[in-house]
């Protein structure tokens, strides 16, 4: 297949990029800096033909500054929102299929078991707003598309909780102990996003995270176990010991039974944090 893939050099970017090089697709990676989403003049190349006669785009460029969005609303609009509808309309008018990722946080995090596709969405922030906002604008084009939403995305690359994790040698570290969500590698999340398309199924809404339930504090416990050289302590706390900007979903987990229906279950976090670590060194 003929790949474009946005925000190619994020931390989910990356690893699609490079298994999609691996399975012998023909890929046009671009980072923002050369495909802006919130710039409809980037979305208009793709009519435009200047990446040639694509299959699919793979959109993995997003504002996630989950905090900072509560403070600049309108680029994270401009992105998450108006830019994811500026490329999927490129894409209905191209003929070109659109696989999309959004997140957990387009629900309210009142539920006591994990959220299925079906269930009523209802965004407490900036952030989930705007995805939910792109999530609507993909589904009004009339493209061809795929939506994943995904939660607590992990992994060897960027800014995010795993590596953030692996790398404090603090005393007595506080983790949060009383926000619960589906903690999703992203090295299997680019997998399944491959599968998604090599199967290509009719255009769906699909939930993928991975298959453990747990707090962030459960989380960085099974991290730190992975590190015998660790002297740093964890210790559970509460959100309201941790204040951040935007409010989080009390609880955010994903039921990705529809995806694994389909494609088969995500590797449990143990073979993720073996990969990870086995990477790292």
């Amino acid at each position: 297949m003929k790949i474009l893939i946005t925000g190619a050099t994020g931390m989910l970017g990356t690893e699609i990029t490079s298994l999609a090089h691996h399975r012998h697709h023909e890929v046009t990676a671009l980072p923002r800096s050369e495909f802006d989403l919130s710039d409809p003049v980037c979305s208009g190349r793709i009519v435009a033909g200047e990446f040639g006669d694509l299959d699919i785009v793979i959109n993995c460029a997003a504002y996630t500054a989950v905090d900072k969005a509560e403070e600049e609303p309108d680029l994270a609009y401009a992105a998450n929102g108006l830019g994811v509808g500026y490329l999927a309309r490129a894409c209905a008018m191209s003929g070109v299929k659109l696989l999309h990722f959004s997140t957990d946080y387009v629900f309210d995090g009142d539920a006591t078991t994990p959220y299925t596709e079906d269930d009523p969405v209802c965004p407490i922030g900036v952030y989930g707003n705007s995805k939910l906002q792109g999530e609507e604008a993909v589904h009004d084009s009339g493209a061809q598309a795929w939506i994943l939403r995904t939660s607590w995305v992990i992994g060897p690359h960027g800014k995010n909780f795993l590596r953030t994790m692996a790398n404090r040698r603090d005393d007595d570290l506080g983790i949060v102990n009383d926000q619960t969500g589906t903690p999703t590698y992203a090295p299997f999340l680019a997998e399944k996003a491959l599968d998604l398309i090599e199967r290509n199924p009719p255009p769906d809404l699909f939930h993928a995270a991975g298959p453990e339930v747990m707090t962030w504090f459960e989380l960085a416990r099974q991290i730190q176990e992975r590190m015998p050289n660790a002297q740093g302590l964890r210790r559970p706390i509460t959100t309201a010991e941790y204040p951040t900007a935007a409010r989080r979903p009390v609880y955010s987990a994903l039921d990705s039974g529809k995806l694994s229906a389909c494609l088969g279950p995500m590797p449990p976090l143990s073979r993720a944090l073996d990969h990870y670590f086995a990477r790292s060194g």
